[in-house]
């Protein structure tokens, strides 16, 4: 039956099948598998056009006439409107959480740093002519000064550039594992396979949409993973990746048009790929954008409402938020409400957050510091 309904979903129209390039992070088991992003993070229009180096955004709790503060966050930005970094602050206004960002003159992030409580944290990254770094060092501390490396990933390349080799290395350097990349003759990746440190074979990612595929092996140390384009009828591209292991299939379909104006997705899950998890739209039109998404339990093979997410935006500036909170008895947890308030500038001062279900009142305040 499995096989069945994942060959329908194939033979869907007449399909272009190309290979499927994650499009996020992935580790095995802590394994580093893929991590293609590397480019920068980019704050609002307002944020830049304004100069703002530091958005400090401060929550309170309303009783009555009473507003006590519970959090703040402080997002950083540099000259060019990336985001440089983010702490967030408990209510009595100590830092307990914090991640920051170092850029290359490409945009490339070639450090992260990072602080929870009393811990210390860095990632950081080596380039040089390929799209991924070629070091990966990571390092942990008691203070930002005493940092001890705890990791190092070594990446090799051929001579078109793809990755073909990824090595992980221990705090003593010694080999924890390897993960081998094999490309076909149109140097599109094909599969991708994860070794131990004594080179015993652990699992694999198969690219390659070939017939064999739709027949997952019995030990569940394979992936299929296998990528689809449609062109509908009313333009847009619809892309069907279905990812398909022993026990489960995992089923991401992704609607796109109108020059980025458009956007609609869906992710099935089960062992017959069948069972809603998330859902999401995405629309820009006149000035206005609209945004929601939808995330499930999965209970019994059937989908449990989990949160629900709406909102609007006029020219980059929020104008109503709604989200909606679920347990998972389908029993509401929480359902709120949000207002804003602007500046002159366009830069936002004030959110009202209205919870009809808990009756509370959260009023985030916004300040802000410029270069």
């Amino acid at each position: 039956m499995k096989k069945f309904v994942l060959l329908s979903f194939l033979l869907l129209a007449v399909i272009q099948v190309v290979f499927a390039q994650p499009d996020r992070q992935l580790y095995y088991k802590g394994i580093l598998i893929f991590e293609p992003y590397y480019r920068e993070e980019y704050s609002s229009e307002s944020i830049k056009s304004n100069h703002v180096s530091k958005e400090t955004k401060t929550s309170y709790q309303r009783k009555g006439d009473v507003e006590k503060i519970k959090s703040s966050v402080n997002n950083l930005y540099d000259s060019l409107g990336r985001a440089i970094g983010y702490e967030y602050l408990n209510k009595k206004g100590e830092m307990t959480w914090g991640m920051y960002f170092q850029y290359d003159a490409k945009g490339r992030i070639i450090e992260r740093q990072y602080r929870y409580n009393k811990h210390f944290f860095s990632t950081a990254y080596e380039f040089s002519d390929f799209k991924e770094p070629i070091e990966i060092i990571s390092r942990k501390g008691e203070s930002p000064d005493n940092m001890k490396v705890t990791k190092t990933v070594i990446n090799s390349f051929n001579p078109d550039s793809n990755k073909i080799s990824s090595i992980t290395y221990n705090k003593k350097m010694n080999i924890s594992s390897i993960v081998i990349y094999t490309y076909d003759s149109l140097k599109k990746l094909g599969i991708a396979k994860l070794y131990g440190k004594k080179g015993k074979f652990i699992h694999s990612w198969n690219f390659e949409c070939n017939e064999k595929q739709g027949v997952p092996d019995k030990k569940g140390k394979e992936q299929n993973i296998c990528t689809s384009h449609i062109t509908l009828e009313n333009g847009h591209t619809q892309t069907i990746t279905i990812t398909e292991g022993y026990k489960s299939i995992e089923r991401k379909i992704v609607e796109s048009g109108e020059k980025g104006r458009f956007t609609r997705t869906e992710i099935y899950s089960g062992t017959a790929g069948n069972i809603l998890s998330y859902r999401s739209l995405y629309t820009y039109a006149n000035d206005t954008n609209y945004n929601s998404y939808e995330r499930f339990h999965i209970q019994k093979n059937q989908s449990k409402p989990w949160s629900v997410y709406k909102s609007k935006s006029v020219k980059g500036k929020t104008i109503s938020k709604n989200e909606t909170y679920f347990k998972k008895k389908n029993k509401l947890e929480s359902s709120t409400s949000s207002s804003f308030k602007y500046n002159d500038n366009g830069l936002l001062i004030e959110e009202d957050v209205t919870d009809m279900v808990k009756k509370t009142v959260r009023i985030i305040r916004t300040s802000y510091s410029y270069l």
